[in-house]
């Protein structure tokens, strides 16, 4: 959360941006590629996050492989980690309907950036990845018709919520890494 000393200057500099235009007005916003590929690199890592917390409902066993135990046993591993983290049962809608503001709150910014870097994303013809990415997060708020969050096995009769909004997450966290891939290589 901003704190006062820090909100008074946004403020500021957001009045200034916009004010009228005037021949000495110096405050001004530049819509380039490196800006938003810092950004996005926040937002990918994010949704990375997202998504495992919500695959973590499923609590299946992982293999952790510790890389440079790797390195130092020339490709062999010496000793294996299982992670079997499962999110308990009375925080699934937790972790769900966290997972479902935030994609909101990154929806409703990303929008925003498809406006504020337009000119950017069509010169790179990008557009239509951002638009993409911005589908992916719209359909994270679909309407849940359940009265509860569900988590059920594999196909059966029960619906996985979580891990269908896993889906959704980790197709926008793709979007998101193609998107760097086409602004840096600009």
């Amino acid at each position: 959360m901003l704190n006062h000393s820090t909100k008074k200057p946004l403020i500021h500099y957001r009045n200034r941006l916009t004010a009228p235009k005037t021949p000495n007005q110096k405050a001004m916003f530049y819509a380039r590629d490196d800006g938003l590929v810092v950004w996005l690199e926040v937002v990918q890592n994010r949704l990375g996050s997202m998504s495992q917390a919500l695959g973590s409902s499923v609590g299946e066993a992982h293999l952790n492989v510790d890389h440079d135990q790797l390195a130092e046993g020339n490709g062999v591993l010496r000793e294996i980690k299982v992670d079997n983290t499962k999110t308990p049962w009375l925080r699934i809608d937790n972790v769900f309907y966290e997972s479902r503001g935030s994609t909101w709150v990154l929806l409703l910014l990303m929008q925003s950036m498809r406006d504020d870097f337009k000119e950017v994303l069509e010169e790179a013809k990008a557009m239509v990845v951002m638009d993409q990415i911005i589908g992916e997060l719209e359909a994270t708020q679909e309407t849940a018709w359940s009265p509860m969050i569900l988590n059920g096995n594999g196909f059966g009769l029960i619906a996985n919520h979580s891990l269908i909004m896993a889906n959704y997450v980790s197709r926008a966290q793709a979007g998101t890494v193609d998107l760097i891939n086409i602004l840096e290589k600009r």
